[in-house]
């Protein structure tokens, strides 16, 4: 899921009342041969408030970075129109597909659309809302995704935030997808199965509260032969642009905290294996 895409946070920070979890989860000292070292958090970008705060090691690793890096800030004003759009009423649909279209939607969302209703919307954003939904059904929002934890702290304390990607990288990503791969991407959301992603969104969330690296690669493989695909596309190219980045922060002696999804960290040409692979040392905390 692209985070810059669909997601539109208010940024409110509270103080949480909660004693600190226990939960493992996915942070990683990254140093390199001078000790100089930099905090790498795999991140959901949609999740639950009751884990917050995060137990305290974690916590510490956020207080004593002089930055926090994320992948977009969205406590910045960013432009929100896509450069190349290609909704569903541009499509050369038949009548038979848009019922059912009409159908998986509905199914998706317990309602009784028309196709009216979401034909401004692209492929893309259909094969989306499937994640939201099977999320929110399993507890897990936006609200309390890991990201905007982190941005909310990072405010709150007044901690600067700085971008991994950008806006713009991100729009081309979806521009790329629109223009593309549309058909592929409406045929995989007339198949998918919501339960099956429901099921899927639960495990990698368990995943991630255990800090289980090789349990959240190993679920990639359980995507459709197309969400593989796809997922590779999303996650390489980005990997390598945000490895180029970290590796900047070595150039200083500031201590950068990275915020970004936790895929991104440990499938098998993920920020882990790229950082391993230049020599760096990583150690999971």
């Amino acid at each position: 899921m692209l985070l810059g895409s669909y997601l539109v946070f208010v940024f409110r920070y509270h103080e949480d009342q909660n004693s600190p979890s226990s939960y493992q989860m996915l942070l990683y000292r990254v140093s390199d041969s001078e000790g100089r070292h930099v905090y790498l958090f795999g991140t959901m970008h949609i999740g639950n408030r009751s884990i917050f705060p995060l137990r305290d090691e974690i916590e510490a690793a956020f207080d004593r970075s002089d930055f926090l890096v994320v992948e977009i800030d969205f406590s910045l004003e960013h432009p929100t129109g896509r450069r190349f759009d290609n909704p569903m009423r541009n499509l050369d649909l038949n009548q038979g597909e848009i019922e059912q279209i009409e159908m998986m939607w509905n199914r998706i969302h317990h309602g009784s659309y028309k196709f009216e209703d979401f034909q401004d919307l692209t492929p893309l954003e259909l094969l989306t809302a499937v994640d939201l939904r099977q999320g929110l059904i399993i507890g897990l929002s936006p609200g309390g995704g890991l990201d905007l934890y982190w941005m909310n702290r990072a405010l709150h304390s007044e901690t600067p935030i700085l971008e991994i990607e950008s806006m713009d990288s991100q729009m081309d990503a979806i521009d790329y997808l629109d223009r593309y791969w549309s058909a592929e991407i409406l045929r995989e959301f007339l198949e998918t199965d919501p339960d099956q992603v429901r099921d899927l969104l639960e495990k990698q969330w368990e995943f991630i509260l255990s800090g289980n690296a090789a349990g959240l690669a190993e679920t990639l493989s359980n995507y459709t032969e197309f969400r593989y695909a796809f997922n590779q596309v999303l996650l390489v190219e980005r990997d390598l642009a945000m490895f180029n980045v970290i590796e900047t922060y070595f150039m200083d002696d500031y201590v950068y905290f990275i915020a970004v999804g936790a895929f991104h960290l440990v499938h098998e040409q993920g920020l882990l294996e790229l950082l391993r692979e230049a020599g760096y040392t990583i150690e999971q905390l």
